[in-house]
């Protein structure tokens, strides 16, 4: 069972004493997803804006991951290039699909020249090359008093940001010299249950996964077993 976010108030999934998501609350009242999506959106000072917005877009008849990053996306908190400029995990912020512009979150599933073959197949979106939009979430606001079909346009930007990351990894990626093997890892940090997760991934010179392991470990324990296994030479990491 779900919520049904219409005629749920989001003050009422917040904690006031910790100002948080009230897990338990989540728990007991959506599928088990939801809730670890509702969980990962960052709490602030919500302005009436966000909360129309929140409201609106929490009740589109589309998947909640879809839901998720349409919400994500409008708060710029999407890893596009810029974002990540700016955190200093890259040091150029050019769209890896057009070469020309920075990717920020309106440019890479919208305003990207190479992706005009896809919005121009559909004449509800003409408004793409005359409309000017300060960011993604003023884009999903002008949609929404159009009365446009925000649902539509969400399953799109979707697909073209799932296509992004997997050509973005496919270019990045190289197979290691055989009989070497590569191993990829990447980790996150879940503050409200004390909890991280890491996943890995182990292949041979011909790109074949031999041994996936996604887990979920309590932080510091899992930390440990990081810091041994490098101790130890269990694994020889060669980075992209």
């Amino acid at each position: 069972m779900g919520i049904d976010f219409p005629e749920v108030k989001v003050s009422s999934l917040i904690n006031p004493h910790t100002h948080s998501w009230d897990v338990d609350l989540l728990q007991a009242m959506s599928k088990p997803e939801e809730a670890q999506l509702i969980r990962g959106i960052p709490l602030g000072n919500a302005s009436a804006c966000d909360r129309k917005l929140w409201k609106f877009i929490w009740s589109m008849s589309i998947p909640s991951k879809v839901r998720n990053f349409l919400w994500r996306a409008a708060k710029n908190a999407i890893p596009v290039k810029t974002n990540l400029v700016k955190r200093h995990v890259l040091s150029k912020a050019t769209c890896n699909q057009c070469n020309l512009q920075l990717e920020c979150v309106l440019h890479a599933p919208w305003s990207c020249p190479s992706l005009s073959e896809v919005w121009e197949s559909d004449q509800a979106w003409s408004f793409r090359h005359t409309g000017t939009f300060s960011d993604f979430q003023q884009l999903i606001l002008h949609i929404t008093e159009a009365g446009l079909d925000l649902d539509a346009l969400s399953m799109v930007v979707w697909s073209l940001w799932q296509r992004r990351n997997q050509v973005r990894v496919a270019a990045y990626w190289t197979p290691p010299p055989a009989p070497t093997l590569k191993v990829n890892y990447d980790g996150a940090v879940f503050r409200e249950t004390n909890e991280a997760g890491i996943g890995v991934v182990i292949r041979d010179s011909e790109g074949r996964v031999l041994h996936p392991m996604p887990r979920g470990l309590p932080f510091l324990r899992q930390w440990q077993m990081w810091r041994q296994q490098q101790r130890d030479g269990q694994f020889s990491l060669l980075r992209n």
